[in-house]
């Protein structure tokens, strides 16, 4: 299982915007993996975690492939208008 961790740097008062966006971007992936967001508990305050499972590499691959694909202009628009510059993208192969 590989476990796919997106870190979003997010401006100042944004949070909530953020995650709405992350929850749209969901609801037009081409397949439902199992995901879950994160906000900070202790952390920086100004980040929001998505983190995604898929099968294997394969699975990673056509999922964001696909969701490239879907993705439309205007919500690029508007997440861009909500993220500094920063962030993480990390995948792990889950061990146990």
């Amino acid at each position: 299982m590989i476990v796919d961790r997106r870190t979003f740097v997010v401006k100042v008062g944004k949070q909530e915007e953020a995650l709405e966006q992350i929850r749209k971007a969901v609801a037009f992936s081409p397949f439902k993996p199992t995901y879950r967001i994160y906000t900070p508990h202790f952390s920086h305050f100004d980040e929001v975690v998505l983190e995604i499972e898929f099968k294997d590499l394969a699975e990673f691959d056509r999922y964001w492939t696909a969701w490239m694909q879907k993705a439309t202009p205007e919500w690029w628009a508007v997440w861009n208008s909500l993220m500094v510059n920063g962030g993480r993208a990390e995948s792990y192969n889950l061990v146990s």
